[in-house]
C-alpha cells in the first residue's frame, strides 16, 4: 500500500533512509526536507575541499535535488525548514526559506535526520565575519573563497579533533601560517596520550604550530572590523581567518518539542530498529544515540559511517517487515584520520576510557 514518508534532514543518514526506502517501496511518496542549500554531500571531504585536494565543488556534492528526483523519484526540498511536528495529526509544518511560505506535509512515517550542530560558546568576537565553522558545503565555500582572495596570511584553528586537525593541515598545505589551539593537554581527544603526542610531533614537523592546554577567550578586530587576532589567557595570536571546531552536539530541539524522548547522551533514544518512543517516528544519524558494543551503554558517536547504517536500518523497518540485517545492535566508534604522512585510528575503548568504565585491562 502506498504511504507517505517524510524525512527531516538530508546528507548521510537522511538521504540513505530516503533512497533505500524508495528502492524497497517504489510506490511510496518520499519527501526530504532540508534546511540547507545542499542535501547530499561528503561532509568528511570538506577540509580537503578547502585545501584544494578536492578541486571542484561537484566532487563534494554527491547528488542534487534534480538528480535525486530523476534517479529515484524522491522529492527533495532544499531551504525548507521544519518548524513543528504534530505526531497526533501526523503533520510537519515547514517554512520555505526562499519564499517565506508556510507549508504542511502529511506523513505516514516520519524520520528525524536533523544531524548535529556546531558547539559555539558565547566567546566575544566569535561572530566576526572571518570566524567560521565547518559543517556544511557553504561553510567550506566561504573559507575557500577567503583563501582564494590571497589575503589570508595567518590562521587559527580552535579544537584538536578530526575536523580541526584536518582543516589545519589543509590550511598549511595552502601556504597559510596556522596555529591550532586545544583546551586539553593533547590533540585527538579520545586517543591515548602516548599516541596523540606522536601525531602532534608529526604535525609540528610539517609546519603546524600546536598549542595545548590553552583556550581562546576572545577574537579581536582591527579598526576596519576585520579579524586581527585570537586571544588566550596567556597570549594574542595574530590571524586573518579562524575556524571554530570544538565539536558538535545533537540537533534535537524539533524532536523534543514533538515529544520524542532523549537518551542519557542527550541524543534521541532509539531501539535497534531506529524507532523512537512515538509510533511511526524514527531517528537516524548524528541526532540519535546508539549502544556501545563494548560497554553495553548508550553512546553518542557522530560518524558518517554509522549514519549510513542507521539510515539503511530505518528504511528496512519502515514498512513493518522484519528480515535479516534489519537492525543495528550497536557501534564500536571506529575512527581513522590521515594528517600529512601519518595515520591514526582507533576502535572500541581507549585505555583511559576503559579504566573509567571499570575494566581490568592490560596495554602493550
Amino acid at each position: 500500500m502506498s504511504k507517505k514518508l517524510v524525512v527531516i534532514g538530508g546528507v548521510a543518514a537522511g538521504m540513505k533512509t530516503a533512497a533505500k526506502a524508495k528502492r524497497e517501496n517504489p510506490d511510496w511518496s518520499v519527501t526530504v526536507l532540508e534546511k540547507g542549500k545542499d542535501v547530499s554531500y561528503a561532509g568528511c571531504g570538506l577540509p580537503y575541499y578547502i585545501g584544494e585536494v578536492i578541486k571542484k565543488r561537484e566532487e563534494v556534492v554527491v547528488k542534487t535535488p534534480e538528480q535525486l528526483k530523476a534517479w529515484l523519484g524522491i522529492d527533495v526540498l532544499i531551504q525548507h525548514e521544519a518548524l513543528k511536528v504534530d505526531t497526533t495529526a501526523k503533520e510537519v509544518t515547514v517554512k520555505d526559506n526562499t519564499s517565506g511560505k508556510i507549508k504542511v506535509f502529511a506523513y505516514d512515517k516520519l524520520v528525524f535526520a536533523t544531524g548535529a550542530v556546531p558547539f559555539i560558546p558565547p566567546v566575544p568576537g566569535i561572530d566576526l565575519p572571518q570566524v567560521y565553522t565547518v559543517r556544511e558545503v557553504v561553510d567550506a565555500d566561504a573559507i575557500r573563497a577567503q583563501l582564494d582572495k590571497g589575503n589570508v596570511r595567518e590562521a587559527v584553528v580552535v579544537g584538536g579533533g578530526f575536523i580541526g586537525l584536518e582543516v589545519a593541515e589543509n590550511l598549511v598545505l595552502r601556504g597559510v601560517k596556522t596555529t591550532l589551539v586545544e583546551l586539553l593537554d593533547q590533540v585527538l581527544p579520545g586517543f591515548d596520550y602516548e599516541m596523540a603526542i606522536l601525531v602532534q610531533k608529526h604535525l609540528e614537523e610539517n609546519g603546524l604550530r600546536v598549542i595545548t592546554g590553552d583556550k581562546i577567550t576572545s577574537f579581536v578586530a582591527d579598526e576596519k572590523g576585520n579579524l586581527r587576532a585570537a586571544v588566550t589567557p596567556t597570549q594574542e595570536i595574530p590571524c586573518d581567518l579562524a575556524v571554530w571546531a570544538t565539536g558538535v552536539q545533537p540537533n534535537t530541539r524539533l524532536a523534543q518539542e514533538a515529544g520524542v524522548e532523549l537518551g542519557p547522551t542527550r541524543a534521541i533514544k532509539v531501539n535497534e530498529n531506529m524507532e523512537t518512543n512515538i509510533p511511526d517516528v524514527y531517528a537516524v544519524g548524528d541526532c540519535a544515540e546508539n549502544i556501545h558494543l563494548v560497554t553495553g551503554k548508550p553512546a553518542w558517536i557522530p560518524m558518517g559511517s554509522t549514519a549510513n547504517k542507521m539510515g539503511r536500518v530505518a528504511a528496512l523497518n519502515l514498512d513493518g517487515r522484519e528480515g535479516e540485517g534489519d537492525f543495528l545492535r550497536g557501534v564500536l566508534g571506529t575512527t581513522v584520520v590521515k594528517l600529512f604522512d601519518i595515520k591514526a585510528g582507533k576502535t572500541g575503548l581507549s585505555e583511559l576510557a576503559a579504566k573509567k568504565e571499570g575494566f581490568d585491562i592490560e596495554t602493550v
